[in-house]
């Protein structure tokens, strides 16, 4: 402070207010009006800065001697005070210039050495378990401490809350086993901070009704510590029998007929009174109502009928053997057997078995059943159902001949009707009448029995069909018979031997056999695609225009595009200049449905004459054929003898006409493009459509 107040006083004597120099440069030792000071050096370090102004604390340049850090700023919380001193903990500024973590943070600056209150000396904010106690809060104040120990164990003196350890403060400390932050003694854990338990004098509530703190099981409160009562299976001691609470017995349940009442009096049988040993009690001798002579409740099965209730009545009995067999006269349901009922009586013997019927009943006590005479009742099967058509049928064992079809055993079943003569009459062994039994039935044209034969020729074959063309034998007036109804193989279908030109193209053998056919057209013409060695004839140069070409007779063409009717894009030049992979001197045009194994229609030529100008309505002769083509307009050809004209751009007069084929042309950028539209033979194109039909080009 001295040398600054010396060079003030310098600079006052070398220049007065009204002496001031008003022109000069800073660094001439000599103060004009616009500077502060001037004493004639560039040292920023020194008390007058190189630009004639006074060193200050905060223009980021450290005076030498009188400042030990100047950031340019004023801020008082990043490294360098707004002092100009260093930033440090303890100088009552909280950094804010470090990262949490980082070294030199502070979370607080009192600007004390005081190490106990709420900022310690290493900036650090006071919190309970840091160690340190502090004293700058009385009790009651958050964040006030009893204690801090500085560790996180709750068994030692001081705890996690820095309060000193003790009962009651919700923390399992030292010796507690509970400890629930209150003085109740009526809950889980009692004042004393133990467990609450039976038998601790202390009742807990909503666990315990009562606790003596005895062993006594036979008292007022038992061992579980609850008020006893009748029916907890103790029986009290602690008060006479003519007292409140007394108790006889007491067996802990509310059955009937142990012994012991549901009030804890004992019980006793014949006085009239449903005591819990009895199952009734109606005071009477009578043993065949609803309580027998021993209180027990009537029942099925106990061998007496009892005849205390009209029929039709519930538990009604029409008898009581009191046996569990179901096989007698006596059902264990106390009711009488009957067909139907699931059990098969076995006290009654077959009887005579005589045969019976409506007009030969049987003799005596016997009745006839499914035929046969037996005693009434007899059963030799039981199946618990109506149906007929099982094994068991009126609990008669079903047989055939007994009028009834047995269902997987028997086909038929017409009794006395069954018959081996008569046509379609059932057979006496129960089956159908049949092809191969020697009968002429419906739906048959012959049977000759065991004579039926599907190997010998001629024979009545063993569906009892007769012998026809297709059964695998030759018979009389057949050259052969594969079984098959097949053209296409050696034996056609009428069961002639194949040939060629009989129009149908053996597919059993490979190029090479004898008698191969790679085409059959049912004709004796030589010169058409199909020779009459039925072998493909291929096409080369030809004349006129052409329909239904098969693909296979084009071995001497090589295919080199093709584009359905609905493209658009392609180049003419792709085809017209033989660029591309149509390179041949002679190029063929044709057209077909997709994936069609014969051209619609085509026709070929030289490649230059094919593409010849001859404007949007002439035509000329190429190869036998009318071409015309004309760029951006139409390509395409038709018959010699016809007349093609306004072509807009294709030719649609003869719309039925087979033998033409059109392409429409475009442009675009300059270049000559194949745009949709144009006509495959009969198919016109011209307004749209085409997808399913497309136009090739073949070159040789």
């Amino acid at each position: 402070m001295k040398n600054l107040l010396f060079v003030g006083t310098l600079f006052c004597l070398a220049c007065g207010d009204d002496d001031a120099p008003t022109t000069g440069r800073c660094g001439d030792s000599v103060v004009t009006a616009d500077e502060a000071c001037d004493d004639g050096n560039s040292d920023d370090q020194d008390d007058c800065l190189s630009g004639c102004q006074l060193a200050t604390c905060g223009d980021g340049l450290v005076w030498a001697g009188h400042e030990a850090c100047d950031d340019g700023n004023t801020v008082a919380v990043d490294s360098c005070t707004s002092e100009c001193e260093p930033a440090r903990c303890g100088d009552g500024y909280t950094r804010q210039d470090i990262s949490e973590g980082a070294p030199g943070e502070e979370l607080c600056d009192d600007g004390n050495a005081i190490d106990d209150d709420g900022c310690s000396n290493t900036c650090l904010e006071a919190r309970c378990g840091d160690g340190i106690v502090r004293t700058d809060l009385e009790a009651g104040e958050e964040g006030f401490e009893a204690c801090d120990d500085g560790n996180s164990d709750e068994d030692d003196d001081c705890t996690t809350r820095c309060a000193p350890a003790r009962c009651g403060d919700g923390v399992l400390s030292n010796n507690e086993l509970c400890d629930d932050a209150n003085t109740e003694d009526t809950d889980a854990c009692t004042s004393q901070c133990e467990p609450a338990r039976c038998g601790d004098g202390l009742v807990w509530a909503a666990n315990e009704t009562c606790d003596d703190a005895n062993a006594d099981e036979r008292d007022a409160c038992t061992n579980l510590c609850q008020t006893a009562r009748c029916g907890d299976g103790i029986v009290r001691n602690d008060v006479e029998a003519d007292e409140a609470g007394a108790e006889a017995c007491d067996d802990g349940n509310d059955q009937i007929g142990d012994g012991c009442r549901s009030d804890c009096t004992v019980e006793r049988c014949g006085d009239g009174v449903l005591d819990p040993q009895e199952a009734c009690d109606d005071g009477n001798s009578e043993n065949s109502d609803a309580c027998t002579n021993t209180c027990a409740i009537a029942q099925c099965g106990d061998g007496i009928v009892r005849t205390d209730l009209e029929q039709g009545m519930e538990a009604y009995e029409f008898c009581d053997d009191g046996n569990e067999v179901q096989t007698d006269s006596c059902l264990t349901s106390c009711t009488l057997p009957s067909c139907g009922d699931g059990h098969v009586r076995n006290d009654l013997g077959e009887g005579s078995g005589a045969s019976c019927s409506g007009e030969s009943p049987c003799e005596g006590d016997e009745v006839c059943l499914t035929g046969r005479c037996r005693p009434a009742g007899y059963e030799s099967c039981e199946d618990d159902n109506n149906n007929t058509r099982d094994g068991c049928v009126s609990c008669q064992i079903a047989r055939c001949g007994d009028g009834y079809a047995q269902r997987g055993v028997e086909a038929c079943d017409e009794g006395l009707a069954n018959s081996d003569l008569e046509p379609n009459a059932c057979r006496t062994s129960c089956e159908r009448a049949h092809c191969g039994d020697g009968i002429l039935d419906d739906g048959e044209t012959c049977d000759e029995g065991e004579a039926n034969s599907d190997e010998l020729p001629d024979a009545c074959r063993t569906q009892c069909v007769p012998a026809a063309c297709g059964d695998s034998v030759v018979d009389s007036g057949e050259r052969c018979d594969d079984g098959n109804a097949s053209d296409l193989d050696a034996c056609l279908g009428t069961c002639e031997a194949a040939q060629c030109g009989d129009g149908f193209v053996r597919e059993d053998l490979a190029e090479g056999d004898v008698g191969y056919e790679a085409c059959d057209d049912d004709n004796q013409v030589d010169d058409d695609f199909c020779t009459n060695q039925c072998l493909r004839r291929q096409l080369g140069l030809f004349d006129g225009v052409l329909t239904e070409v098969p693909l296979a007779n084009l071995s001497e063409w090589t295919h080199c595009y093709t584009q359905t009717y609905d493209w658009e894009g392609t180049p003419v030049s792709f085809v017209r200049r033989n660029v591309g992979d149509c390179s041949g001197a002679n190029l063929m045009l044709a057209c077909r449905v997709i994936d069609a194994e014969t051209l619609t229609v085509a026709a070929n030529g030289p490649t230059s004459s094919v593409f010849t100008y001859t404007g949007t309505e002439d035509s000329h002769e190429v190869n036998g054929g009318l071409w015309y083509y004309q760029a951006q307009h139409s390509w395409g050809f038709a018959p010699l003898e016809e007349v093609v004209s306004e072509r807009a751009p294709c030719e649609t007069e003869s719309p039925g006409a087979e033998d033409r084929i059109c392409l429409t042309l475009g442009a675009q950028n300059g270049q000559n493009l194949f745009v949709p539209g144009g006509r495959c033979g009969s198919q016109d194109f011209t307004q749209g459509g085409g997808a399913g039909h497309e136009w090739m080009v073949f070159y040789r």
